[in-house]
């Protein structure tokens, strides 16, 4: 099934760049489960913890043990949710977002080197693909 092996490739593309960028979290003191938090987060400013988990796809009691050596080491900063004070809100600070800052320009830096070996047409077509293929499965996932 060759929806598979896409799948597949996607996955060994994502864990190479992943790898690449793993001195620079370990540099920080950051595990790769951390970092992995740590970049979820940098898309927005604050989140719900019950989102984090469905995103990232750990057990709460893991994930909120992260958030407290995320929050301990000053990467996260811990709120109240002010539309629901039951639920708790995690928000970037100002260490995440020069930490990602420094982390784009390096991960820029080896994936252009990639990339600049490949025809333009090619990464824009499959930049446009792999949109399209991320806003089906974005639909359907709303759907359900």
């Amino acid at each position: 099934m060759k929806e598979i092996q896409l799948l597949e490739l996607l996955g060994d593309i994502y864990r190479r760049v992943f790898r690449a960028v793993a001195p620079m979290a370990q540099s920080e003191g950051l595990s790769m489960t951390e970092m992995l938090v740590v970049w979820k987060m940098h898309a927005r400013e604050c989140r719900r913890v019950k989102e984090l988990v469905a995103d990232i796809g750990l057990p709460p009691s893991t994930l909120t043990g992260i958030l407290d050596r995320l929050t301990a080491a000053g990467w996260l900063a811990r709120e109240a949710d002010k539309e629901d004070r039951r639920a708790v809100v995690m928000r970037r600070t100002e260490k995440l977002d020069r930490f990602i800052r420094l982390l784009r320009q390096e991960r820029t830096k080896s994936l252009e080197a990639a990339f600049r070996k490949l025809p333009r047409e090619l990464v824009e077509r499959l930049t446009a693909d792999l949109t399209a293929v991320h806003d089906l499965l974005e639909a359907e996932e709303k759907s359900e």
